[in-house]
């Protein structure tokens, strides 16, 4: 079930998906080739923008199915790309809850050097009420200068309309370099054991759609931490151990764990860690004292939450 995308330079790039956990890619000068040996989709570096872009990070994937198309109205030439991001090896739920196939993440893909790179993705299409929801098969296509996309799960068919807003943000992630609006504080180091005022920690009532936060953090000097260390702590109340009266975030680095947090809105509360190939990019930096980048996403609407992780950056 792979794709194959004109260029507007001539050049073909080919994009599936894989039992590995990320997407195969390839492209060619030409539709009669060479084709370059299959590797990885790739993100573009971030850090680097605007501007000026080479390849970053694999775009996870799991089995599951995908669509790539471009906007010649809508983004100018642009792509969009609908995929799964998240490195699962079923569609279905698993004993460790592994639920691969929702939600589906969006894209913009731009041409680079004769192939594809990606932006950072946003959240597009969920089920926050039946996590066993698996949308798939997706198709996109342009009416009347508006993106929509359809989806099906074989016995049920549905179509989604994508606001003009993420669009724009999205095809525009390449010029952007400023800091994001709506930052409550940043933290540096000269803030060390510094306590500051925050206007308040966001109500995490998953029923409210529109509720959501970012913590974005860049560790350094790893290799000097030889035990569990605080990073940070939001709000007052937070615990090591989340638990039903945890009220607030706490961001803590284990040499031999990675990175853990434990957050909650003083009713609900739990607790996630780094595994797989970020905590080997953490042993990676902590060796050779590169910087890691970590964030850590709440998002109300799809009621979910991710931490991931990036080095060096």
């Amino acid at each position: 079930e792979g794709h194959v995308m004109p260029l507007a330079s001539g050049a073909f790039y080919a994009v599936g998906r894989t039992s590995q956990g990320f997407l195969a890619a390839s492209s060619s000068p030409s539709l009669a080739g060479p084709w370059l040996p299959t590797g990885y989709a790739r993100f573009w570096n971030v850090t680097l923008a605007p501007h000026v872009l080479v390849p970053s990070t694999a775009v996870k994937n799991p089995r599951g199915p995908i669509t790539v198309k471009r906007f010649q109205h809508v983004g100018n030439g642009k792509y969009l790309m609908l995929f799964y991001f998240n490195s699962g090896h079923s569609f279905l739920s698993d004993s460790a809850g592994d639920v691969s196939r929702n939600p589906y993440w969006l894209s913009a893909g731009i041409e680079t050097n004769g192939t594809m790179l990606f932006s950072q993705p946003e959240i597009i299409i969920y089920n926050r009420i039946n996590r066993g929801d698996h949308p798939g098969y997706p198709d996109m296509f342009e009416h009347e200068g508006t993106v929509f996309i359809t989806e099906t799960q074989k016995q049920v068919a549905r179509i989604h309309e994508v606001g003009d807003t993420l669009l724009q943000l999205l095809f525009s992630q390449d010029t952007r370099a400023q800091q994001a609006a709506g930052a409550a504080v940043t933290f540096r180091e000269a803030d060390k054991g510094v306590k500051l005022k925050l206007a308040g920690f966001p109500d995490l009532n998953f029923s409210k759609h529109t509720v959501g936060f970012a913590v974005d953090v860049v560790l350094s000097n790893l290799h000097k931490v030889t035990e569990p260390r605080v990073v940070l702590t939001v709000a007052p109340g937070t615990s090591t151990a989340a638990s039903s009266s945890t009220h607030g975030l706490q961001l803590s680095f284990d040499p031999a764990k990675g990175v853990t947090v434990a957050f909650g809105d003083g009713v609900a509360a739990t607790n996630g860690t780094t595994s797989g190939w970020c905590n080997t990019a953490l042993a990676v930096a902590a060796d050779t004292g590169a910087p890691v980048h970590i964030a850590f996403v709440a998002d109300g609407g799809a009621n979910m939450a991710s931490l991931p992780c990036k080095a060096p950056c």
